[in-house]
């Protein structure tokens, strides 16, 4: 009878290993795609150039929004002055509570402009946002390069959200540097897709690991995680 018993227990352990060698064997098998009918305001993907010092940035979005289904559409080939880049700015916007806001980028240009760029779930016409289904490759990524007015005019006028502005003390240097790491990101994706992960590949931990390839000893900070609290200290 143990005799029995233990054979039994193998089989059963063998019939659950295969069972999860071929789900994950199937997992494998999902891949993120550029080539959906995606929702009009992350339909475009972005790219830039940058010639000498000047950075050339393809399908920047300024949408003039009413509401989140009403506006217009525009995408627009800007040009910048990276000699007159000479701020960043960290914008939180609470659609949560305290504990978990949006994280966008905006550098500014001694000329008033802004770009600004906010790394996002790329959904598909129809879709809605889910933080648990953004654990289990639902969403692929999208970074957006936008006028301020319409990523800030998005989520405060028409969502609602709470948003708050910090200027960040970044010499203009570091500055350039972020920003070609945005470059390097927009135009890597907008050749190989990605999939967008609630926990390990949003909007703040994306933007940390850019900040962290300027300062390679940068530790990890539970704000990270906590993106709410990033205005802390």
């Amino acid at each position: 009878m143990t005799c029995l018993a233990t054979s039994r227990r193998r089989l059963a352990f063998t019939v659950y290993a295969g069972v999860i060698a071929l789900v994950f064997a199937w997992w494998s098998t999902i891949r993120p795609s550029n080539d959906r009918d995606w929702q009009a305001d992350v339909a475009r993907n972005v790219t830039a150039t940058i010639y000498d010092n000047r950075i050339v940035v393809y399908n920047v979005r300024n949408f003039n929004w009413r509401t989140d289904r009403d506006f217009d559409q525009r995408w627009e080939q800007r040009t910048y002055d990276l000699s007159q880049l000479h701020d960043v700015d960290l914008i939180l916007s609470y659609w949560s509570g305290e504990a978990i806001a949006h994280l966008i980028v905006s550098f500014g240009f001694d000329d008033g402009r802004r770009l600004d760029f906010s790394i996002e779930t790329r959904k598909e016409r129809g879709e809605e946002y889910s933080a648990i289904a953004g654990f289990f490759k639902q969403y692929e990524l999208v970074i957006i390069a936008a006028d301020e007015r319409d990523i800030v005019r998005v989520r405060s006028y028409v969502r609602g959200e709470d948003v708050r502005i910090y200027r960040l003390r970044m010499p203009p240097e570091y500055a350039r540097q972020l920003l070609q790491e945005y470059v390097d990101d927009v135009n890597v994706l907008s050749r190989e897709a990605r999939w967008y992960n609630t926990a390990a590949g949003n909007c703040t931990t994306l933007a940390f690991g850019m900040v962290r390839t300027l300062r390679p000893g940068l530790p990890l900070d539970y704000r990270i995680f906590l993106s709410g609290a990033a205005d802390v200290g």
